[in-house]
């Protein structure tokens, strides 16, 4: 069989799942714009999004694994692609990881990252992190 897509095994092992929603305003680091940007831009960019996401998740608990629904949000200009917000979305994971919330990144801890086509709003990016306690 399929397996199930929230936690990606074959025997589901979704039972008491929990989300919370982690919402930072400003402007989304794209795919596009890392490639162009220098690695100063870059890393002053990851350690803003990565503070403020741990700082985001001080109320959250401990999980056993995640699974991350990204969110982008657009103020003006050309909606940007499915999944140019990955840069945001890698440097929040790894505040969760700062914080706590999950032991490391890899896939025994961050089942699946889902990304959503952004939509108009004041920039910025929204995470719902779903998984059990634990």
């Amino acid at each position: 069989g399929r397996p199930c897509l929230t936690c990606a095994y074959e025997t589901c092992e979704c039972d008491g799942l929990t989300s919370h929603e982690l919402t930072k305003r400003g402007k989304i680091l794209t795919v596009n714009a890392e490639r162009a940007a220098n690695r100063w831009v870059r890393a002053e960019f990851v350690r803003e999004w990565r503070t403020e996401f741990s700082l985001l998740a001080h109320s959250l608990p401990k999980f056993r694994w995640v699974s991350v629904t990204a969110l982008p949000f657009q103020q003006r200009g050309r909606l940007q692609d499915v999944g140019a917000c990955l840069p945001a979305v890698k440097a929040a994971i790894d505040g969760l990881v700062d914080r706590g919330v999950v032991p490391d990144d890899d896939a025994r801890y961050v089942r699946s990252i889902v990304f959503h086509p952004p939509e108009r709003g004041d920039n910025g990016l929204t995470l719902v992190v779903t998984g059990p306690k634990g």
